[in-house]
């Protein structure tokens, strides 16, 4: 069963020197989108950086060499060996206007027939592996490195407590803008009016996200000591549910911030915890791009766990 994947960004550099990042494997280490989770999988990328293979245990084995490097598209032959065997064939198509350069990334290849029902998400995440993955490349091409990093804190137990919020509805491509405006009226309104209930970081839930419809429905919220008898129609009340969870701790832009969640994922998805399915993934928030670097912006992403 074929699957397709093509994703693409501008980038403000010439197109040489895109492509140079491109066709050097040594420095995908740089913006690759899987090794996060498993940043000590075994690596071997040989002196000229044509080859590139990799081994571990969440990540799984296999090689990536380079097929052809033309002058606006570089193709790669891309092996599976586990979780399955499989062959995938990759592109970069490169194209270019005066110094800013058009990555295209592709994916064309065959999953398992007994993997068939997956098709569509796996599309789907893998679409976003790519779109992470050019986001970094092209940081790392125009600031010279991508400025996040990612702290596991592992098990912890999280309180409950009351908040004040919005819901919110969108597409995946418009979650970063609708949480940021639900926010920007969220909080004026809370120092106005309940300042002296406010504790904790602010945070938003996300109840869903659905990778094939493209559809998230998600809370942004403040927790607060006590809940006041009454909040303006647009805004909602509720409890924030106390809960074991699994947390990590993200530092950078929030437009990389999706690396933390892809690494939540895999550790669920290779049973390093079991969630919670009624109580939804959360981002805490403890500081603000308002009087913040983005740099230092310190987002801990937590999973509720049995």
């Amino acid at each position: 069963m074929k699957i397709h994947v093509k994703e693409s960004i501008s980038i403000s550099a010439p197109q040489e020197k895109v492509q140079a990042v491109i066709t050097d494997f040594h420095s995908w280490q740089h913006w690759s989108p899987w090794l996060l989770a498993e940043p000590d999988a075994k690596v071997e990328i040989t002196p000229d950086g044509s080859r590139y293979s990799w081994e571990g245990n969440l990540v799984g084995v296999g090689t990536m060499l380079f097929d052809t490097i033309k002058e606006n598209q570089v193709t790669i032959d891309l092996t599976f060996l586990k979780p399955w065997k499989s062959k995938a064939k990759v592109s970069f198509n490169l194209s270019s206007k005066a110094d800013e350069t058009t990555v295209e990334w592709v994916m064309d290849s065959q999953l398992p027939f007994f993997l068939f029902w997956m098709k569509k998400s796996m599309q789907a995440y893998i679409g976003m592996d790519y779109t992470r993955g050019l986001t970094m490349l092209k940081d790392y091409i125009e600031l010279g490195a991508v400025p996040f990093s990612i702290t596991v804190d592992g098990f912890k137990e999280r309180n409950s407590a009351f908040f004040i919020g919005k819901h919110g509805q969108c597409t995946m491509e418009e979650v970063g803008q609708r949480v940021s405006a639900d926010f920007q009226a969220l909080m004026p309104y809370l120092y106005q009016h309940h300042k002296s209930l406010l504790i904790y970081l602010g945070f938003t839930m996300y109840s869903k996200w659905d990778v094939v419809k493209n559809n998230v429905i998600y809370t942004v919220g403040h927790p607060v000591s006590t809940l006041p008898e009454t909040v303006e129609e647009q805004f909602i009340t509720g409890t924030l549910q106390g809960a074991k969870v699994h947390s990590l701790t993200y530092t950078g832009p929030y437009r990389h911030v999706g690396n933390a969640w892809a690494v939540q994922m895999t550790y669920l998805q290779n049973k390093r915890f079991k969630s919670l399915k009624h109580i939804p993934p959360t981002e805490f928030y403890h500081n603000s791009p308002v009087n913040t670097p983005e740099n230092d912006l310190i987002t801990q992403v937590q999973f509720a766990v049995k």
